[in-house]
């Protein structure tokens, strides 16, 4: 059986304070006016609990900068449909003409008598064609016109201010005023606005709340996320990504560690919220996005990037240079391809690279995992590591000092802790508290048995980092 989540309860607790404060205007109403039918008809007039809940129900997010983006676009398209509703009935009341809406209630029933409009006929009554007069269509033809010219309007007010976003939501708000039955428009305009207001506040308001946890802010986490990234839509697992994310808003101290480079990793979904530097290149390069420069590289000696240039060349081996100097990546290779474009941190470069100095690393693409393993097993001199991305093997080798992961290991005043899953990962869970749920990594780190292979990991950074 499915489990209720945070988000559900969330909600719920926002939907029933949003009730609590209608009950409570109706008290303090009662102070003034003994009669319940008059304090619960101000009550409605002043405040209607069904646009707060359901404003409140929209803002409650899954995360505290989700509920905070969705409680703006609310907001703002609330006040935008709320505000073209009430602006046009106004100039429409000014010419002295009656708006029909307000004189009709959500039943059908009339409200009031109105001249041109016969009540009876609304009265129990079957239409007749008699019933259909000049007048009575008079009466709703031009508002009807004014609230459809209205609705495009507002959407082309929404796309003249970048927000698109907000259509939606603004014409909901405009035709809820402007087609108000039973209420004035122009008093009903305000309603709108301030239940919703007071339905966001609401809701952030118990989304920012969470119970008093004591926080290891001595924990440093590191996680492997080569086992998350999805190549068809060049990020990282949704569930991972949302996990960190809320890791991060914890005050928490999170960075990942990935074979890939730094452009790959500015395309990911996690880069736009991770503030640490990350661990690229299997952590042989560290990069901060904030400073736009690289912290650390781990470079090969040029005695053995001779001795691997060489060891290619005999092999006839097809291989890319990674080369790191002056806060850029340069990728070497002979085999110029579509989807190597230059991008603002890295650059390809498709000729032979003519020096020793600042190579980081090396790739060997092979078909199978057999001819990548046969190649990394003669390499035994270097810190290798084999991956797959797509159909193709990809043995990347670095300098035999990676396995230190001196970056990591220089970090003061924290205690790190690694969450792995693939082979590169190994690099970071043996330098450190290391989880995994891969056994085939149980050498290097505590095995956490997971069937969907991180769930209990994520459980297992919550017990770390928050303590009752």
């Amino acid at each position: 059986m499915k489990k209720i989540g945070l988000r559900n309860i969330k909600t719920a607790i926002s939907v029933l304070l949003c009730l609590i404060i209608y009950f409570v205007i109706i008290l303090v109403c009662h102070i003034f006016d003994k009669s319940y039918a008059a304090n619960f008809k101000l009550a409605t007039q002043l405040y209607t609990p069904f646009f707060a809940c359901l404003a409140a129900a929209y803002t409650t997010g899954s995360t505290k900068s989700k509920s905070y983006s969705q409680a703006k676009l609310r907001l703002l398209a609330s006040i935008i449909g709320g505000l073209f509703g009430m602006l046009a009935v106004a100039l429409y009341q000014s010419t002295g003409l009656d708006w029909p809406f307000q004189h009709i209630s959500a039943t059908g029933n009339p409200t009031t008598d109105l001249t041109g409009l016969n009540t009876e006929f609304l009265d129990g009554r079957a239409f007749a064609h008699a019933d259909i007069n000049l007048d009575f269509l008079l009466l709703f033809i031009a508002p009807v016109i004014i609230t459809a010219v209205a609705v495009i309007v507002v959407i082309w007010f929404c796309n003249l201010i970048k927000k698109p976003d907000c259509s939606f939501i603004a014409v909901l708000t405009l035709t809820a005023v402007m087609t108000s039955l039973g209420t004035n428009p122009v008093i009903y305009g305000p309603n709108r606005i301030m239940s919703t207001i007071i339905g966001i506040l609401i809701s952030l308001g118990v989304n920012v709340f969470t119970i008093p946890h004591k926080k290891n802010k001595n924990a440093y986490f590191v996680f492997g996320m080569d086992d998350f990234y999805r190549e068809d839509i060049k990020k990282f697992d949704g569930y991972c990504a949302y996990q960190i994310e809320k890791l991060i808003e914890d005050d928490a101290k999170v960075t990942i560690f990935t074979n890939s480079n730094v452009s790959i990793c500015h395309d990911m979904i996690v880069t736009n919220y991770i503030k640490l530097p990350i661990l690229t290149l299997s952590g042989a390069a560290v990069y901060d996005y904030s400073k736009e420069e690289y912290l650390y590289v781990e470079y090969i000696k040029e005695e053995d990037t001779k001795k691997l240039l060489n060891f290619f060349k005999e092999n006839n081996y097809n291989y890319l240079t990674n080369v790191i100097k002056n806060n850029l990546l340069y990728v070497y290779t002979l085999s110029e391809s579509k989807d190597k474009i230059n991008k603002g941190y890295v650059a390809y470069i498709f000729e032979e690279y003519q020096d020793n100095k600042n190579v980081v690393s090396f790739n060997l693409n092979f078909k199978t995992y057999e001819e990548a393993l046969s190649v990394k097993d003669k390499l035994t001199d270097y810190c290798t590591v084999i991956s797959k991305l797509g159909d193709t093997y990809i043995l990347n080798i670095y300098s035999k000092e990676l396995e230190k992961q001196t970056y990591i290991n220089n970090i003061k005043d924290s205690t790190i802790y690694s969450f792995g899953f693939v082979d590169n990962d190994r690099l970071i869970l043996s330098q450190t508290n290391g989880y995994t749920s891969n056994k085939e990594l149980s050498d290097y780190a505590k095995v956490i048995p997971d069937d969907k292979g991180y769930h209990k990991l994520l459980k297992e950074v919550k017990k770390i980092y928050r303590t009752k």
